[in-house]
Parts: C-alpha cells; structure tokens; sequence
C-alpha cells in the first residue's frame, strides 16, 4: 500500500504470515519473489507533498555541505 499525502509504503508479505513493514524515505524495499530493489525516494520521485519536498530540500542541502 503507498501513501498519498506522506510518504509511507505498506508492505504485506505471505511468508511473514501477512503482517507489514512500513518503509518511508531513505528506506529501500527488497522484492524477494520478483528480484527487484526500490527505494521509496524512486516510488515519491514525482509526487509532490510535503514530506517529499522537505526530503529533497534535506537532501540538498546536504550535498552542498559535503561539496563546500
């Protein structure tokens, strides 16, 4: 399940009994049945909310600390 107005993705898995995992940005969720690796940042790349935008200002202001 993924979350529209905050960036959350509920994961259900049957070899875990159905129980979830939440993942949120900064968070990479494994496929194991089909192989594939998704960051949460990739599944929220276009989607504009406010946890996405703060995520992305962070993450740039952090990049422009490590290059000054």
């Amino acid at each position: 399940m993924i979350e529209q107005e905050f960036c959350r993705v509920e994961v259900f898995r049957k070899n875990d009994n159905w129980n979830s995992t939440s993942y949120f940005l900064g968070d990479e969720i494994m496929f194991e049945s089909i192989g594939v690796t998704v960051s949460v940042e990739d599944i929220y790349y276009h989607v504009k909310n406010k946890s996405m935008d703060k995520y992305l200002k962070d993450k740039e202001e952090q990049k422009a600390e490590k290059n000054s």
